[in-house]
Formats: C-alpha cells, sequence, structure tokens
C-alpha cells in the first residue's frame, strides 16, 4: 500500500474510482486510520461519495464498535439511493423527500450532493420553502463555518484585551501611592489645575516653595467661568519674570475647560455639560500630556485625572498626578479627593491635618502649607 500511496499522490486527477480503491486498499488491511483519512479527504476535494466508498467506510465503523458514526453513512447511503432512484424513474421528489435527504448530507458533510439537491429544488421550485437555510446549515456541517470561525476569534481577541487592560489597570492602581522611581534631574511638563477661592491661593502658594525649572513647561488650567484664577496664576508667573529677568512667560500657558456642573445646575441638563467636559477635557490630555498633575480639590480636576489613569492604563502616557487636600478638609475628604483616594488614581496623596491620615492610611501628611 505504501508504493500504492506514491503512485497515487503523483497522479494528476484523482476519480472516485481511484479513491475507492484506496479506501478499500486500507480496509482490508486492517488500516482504519488511513480509510478515515482518505474518507476526509475525499470530503474535502469534493469528490462524489458512491456506495464503493460508503462500503469501505462501513466495514472500518462494524470493526471499531462506533456505532453512530456507522448509522449516519448508513442512513446517507439509504436516502441518497433513494433520491437517485426516485430520479431514474421519472419521480419527481416533492419537499417532503429533499428536507429528508439534505439533513443526511449535512451529516456527512457531502457538500456536492447537497448542492446538486439544492439546484435541483431552485429549478422545481421548491427552494421558497426554507430550502436555502438547509444548505446553510449544511455548508456549516461540511466545516464552511469562516463566520464561526471569525466570531470565535473576534470573542477571543476581546477576551485577552479585555483581560491585559483589567491587569494592567490593577498594576497602576498597585503602584499608586508607592514611592516615585528617581529620575534624572531634569525638567517635568506639568499641568495645574486651578480652583476658584480658596483652591487657587492654596494651590499658588504651594507652586511658590516649588522649584519652578524643575516644573517646566507648565500649563495652568481653570474653569471656563473662572477667570479670576487665571489671572492670578498669570501675576504670579509675571513677578518670576520680574524677578528672575528670564522670559518664563514662553513656557507657561493658560487654558480654560468646561464645567461639568455650575452651582446651582439641575441633574437633568448636568448630563450633557458633563459629556462636553469630558470631551474637552480628553482633547485637552491628548495635546498637552503632562508629564506631572498638580491639583487640590477643585471638580475640575476630576475628569483629567480620569483620563490621565485611563491613559496609563492602556499606555498612551504615565503621568504622575499628585494631590495635596485642601486645608479645609479637616475631618473629611471633599468629593474629588475622596473619589480619587478610593479609586486608587492620585500616585501621590497629601493631607494638611494629621487626623486625615489617621482616617486614609495611604495619605501623606504634610503639614499645613499655607
Amino acid at each position: 500500500m505504501e508504493h500504492a500511496q506514491v503512485a497515487f499522490e503523483e497522479l494528476p486527477t484523482r476519480d472516485v474510482v481511484l479513491w475507492n480503491a484506496m479506501v478499500n486498499g486500507y480496509a482490508q488491511i486492517g488500516q482504519f486510520e488511513m480509510v478515515l483519512k482518505s474518507f476526509r479527504r475525499m470530503k474535502n476535494e469534493g469528490i462524489v461519495l458512491n456506495r464503493f466508498t460508503i462500503t469501505g467506510v462501513l466495514s472500518v465503523f462494524a470493526v471499531t464498535g462506533e456505532l453512530d458514526n456507522g448509522r449516519i453513512i448508513h442512513g446517507f447511503a439509504m436516502k441518497m439511493g433513494l433520491f437517485d432512484r426516485m430520479l431514474g424513474a421519472g419521480i419527481q421528489p416533492d419537499l417532503v423527500t429533499v428536507t429528508i435527504v439534505l439533513p443526511a448530507c449535512s451529516h456527512l458533510a457531502a457538500l456536492m450532493h447537497g448542492r446538486e439537491i439544492h439546484g435541483y429544488m431552485i429549478v422545481r421550485e421548491l427552494a421558497k420553502d426554507g430550502g436555502n437555510c438547509r444548505l446553510i446549515k449544511m455548508e456549516k456541517g461540511n466545516g464552511c463555518c469562516f463566520l464561526t470561525t471569525t466570531l470565535n476569534a473576534t470573542i477571543l481577541l476581546l477576551v485577552l484585551i479585555t483581560t491585559f487592560v483589567l491587569i494592567h489597570a490593577l498594576y497602576v492602581m498597585y503602584q499608586s501611592g508607592k514611592p516615585l522611581r528617581k529620575t534624572a534631574l531634569q525638567s517635568v511638563s506639568t499641568l495645574i489645575v486651578l480652583g476658584s477661592g480658596g483652591h487657587t491661593a492654596e494651590m499658588l502658594n504651594l507652586l511658590s516653595m516649588l522649584q519652578k525649572d524643575k516644573f517646566t513647561p507648565r500649563v495652568y488650567i481653570a474653569a471656563a467661568t473662572d477667570n479670576m484664577s487665571l489671572q492670578k496664576a498669570h501675576l504670579m508667573e509675571k513677578s518670576l519674570v520680574d524677578t528672575t529677568g528670564g522670559n518664563v512667560l514662553e513656557s507657561v500657558q493658560f487654558m480654560q475647560i468646561y464645567r461639568s456642573r455650575e452651582v446651582g445646575q439641575s441633574y437633568i441638563t448636568s448630563v450633557g455639560t458633563t459629556l462636553i467636559a469630558i470631551a474637552h477635557a480628553l482633547w485637552i490630555m491628548i495635546k498637552i500630556r503632562p508629564q506631572v498633575i498638580l491639583c487640590n480639590g477643585p471638580g475640575t480636576c476630576l475628569p483629567l485625572c480620569v483620563i490621565a489613569f485611563l491613559f496609563k492604563v492602556v499606555g498612551i502616557r504615565w503621568s504622575s498626578t499628585f494631590y495635596v487636600e485642601s486645608i479645609a478638609r479637616v475631618r473629611r475628604l471633599s468629593l474629588s479627593g475622596l473619589l480619587l483616594y478610593k479609586l486608587r488614581m492620585a500616585d501621590q496623596f497629601f493631607v494638611q491635618w494629621p487626623q486625615l491620615q489617621k482616617k486614609y492610611p495611604r495619605a501623606h501628611y504634610v503639614g499645613c502649607l499655607m
């Protein structure tokens, strides 16, 4: 059989007679695996099966005891024989007959037979009663499940992406609160979030203690309705120019951002303004992509910090967020601070009262900065 197999493979064309010779030859010498392998190749190459093919394959299932597969092939042979004899005798099979035969082709994956029967259905106008659906099922059973395979691959890809994002999000949250790695002494681009009233005063006081040359370029951002905060920041930067004599303002920007919700605004209308604010914050973060974010409690900082966190999760940019809770918060955190603390979105979290540090142990007590 080895020499016969070699000669068989070298033939340019192989019809059903040659295939049957190989199937039955392997069956006679007990090489059942080769019988089934040849049978599968016949199906894959679209060879129309006949009774001699069925005989060789049935003998394998009879010996191995695979009765279920044997019954399927036997049923196919009986039904196809009935269909062929009906056509030979001039009897036109109706929809009931075709309905019986098509599932047999589906189980055996006899696609050529199925297509022939489907063509007969079209000519006899039987396909309008659902024959097309049966042919589609049959072709899926034949292994033509491209859609199924694509769907499974898509689901697997989504699962892998989701798993990666979740693992990376946990890693980012785990890293928050840990001491930052020491880097070379170089300047870092800094986003400074200002808030109306006391928030801006505290932030500017904090900035006065920092080495300005290490936090440059600087971008000040405040709510669109808050003009006073940016004016104060501009005055502070201008005073630095007068002190140092350099043109510091070249590396400083002043920007405004839409507020998610104004004081007294209804919650229903705030849905739209919140979406607009998030979109605007996303545009700003993509444009600036700061290395450091400084904030101290205004609601304006929340969408910016959330987007910065998401950027870290997906690997776009690692922005270190430093949050300093307002000195007015003695016993409880502000809503912005509480969210950033609980969700671990701030890399370093500072409080100005010791009782707050005891209540929120991951926070760092730095004393009163005002």
